[in-house]
């Protein structure tokens, strides 16, 4: 399953007034400085097996050079860096970074960021993800420290409703992309597939999450992780998850629609 997740680790943003024009230097500093150029190449290399394991999911058969073709092609590189940064400058408008930049550029901050990276690049791999689920389903049934402390931080910061939220939004345009493709399927019948999918987009969602973060977290104290909590919380970290999702929701539901359309072609075609 294609997870559009982005673990929201909590920082700043302070939102002023909408009408200020953005400081580049300084936003291109922070996404910089949240690594959003590494994690765009990590969602794209799942997003793109995604893509790939679309062929047999749909014909039981391996994907053919055609679609290869058109998954790289909707995967580009510099357009999803390109889509980001600006979907990115535009919903930093109005915003003061200074607090933001120093934050983000902390000793604490910056290892968080370095080991989220790396453990959502290791769970690429099955083996490693699916240890991390059945690690983290152990944690979890113990009620340990640790995992009372990741379950804080997820209901703290809402990720799951907000993580299936993007998903869905994913889905949905997915199916409408299909849609163009065949067109004969109606809104009411999209719509309905994809509430259909919802209690297991949120089942897995919980299980992605508390594998991901319990594995990103363990090196770290459990000061360090109970300060980005207290921070989630506060109206500037609510707003920087906000911003995040405005980055990089628009870029996925555009690729998820450019899949959904390819593949109804390639089907009907036969060349899926």
């Amino acid at each position: 399953m294609w997870r559009n997740l982005f673990a929201a680790t909590a920082f700043v943003l302070a939102a002023q007034s909408a009408s200020a024009e953005v400081d580049q230097a300084k936003a291109d500093a922070l996404f910089e400085a949240l690594l959003f150029p590494q994690i765009t190449d990590v969602m794209a290399r799942e997003s793109t097996d995604f893509g790939l394991e679309l062929s047999e999911g749909m014909t039981g058969l391996p994907p053919s050079a055609k679609w290869q073709e058109a998954v790289a092609a909707i995967h580009d590189r510099d357009w999803m860096m390109s889509q980001v940064r600006g979907d990115w400058y535009a919903a930093l408008e109005g915003v003061d970074l200074d607090a933001l930049l120093t934050f983000a550029t902390t000793a604490p901050a910056r290892e968080m960021l370095q080991l989220e990276l790396a453990a959502r690049e290791a769970m690429l791999a099955d083996d490693v993800r699916d240890e991390a689920i059945e690690y983290a389903a152990v944690t979890i049934a113990r009620k340990t420290p640790r995992a009372e402390l990741i379950a804080d931080l997820v209901a703290r910061g809402d990720l799951v409703e907000m993580n299936v939220a993007s998903a869905l939004n994913s889905n949905l345009a997915f199916y409408r992309g299909m849609a163009e493709g065949e067109g004969d399927v109606t809104d009411d019948i999209i719509l309905s597939e994809v509430m259909a999918q919802a209690d297991d987009l949120r089942a897995g969602t919980v299980e992605w999450l508390y594998a991901f973060m319990l594995m990103a977290y363990a090196p770290v104290s459990d000061e360090d992780v109970q300060a980005f909590v207290a921070f989630g919380e506060t109206d500037a970290g609510k707003a920087l998850s906000r911003a995040t999702t405005a980055a990089f929701d628009p870029m996925f539901e555009d690729i998820s629609f450019n899949l959904g359309r390819a593949a109804a072609q390639l089907l009907a075609s036969e060349a899926l």
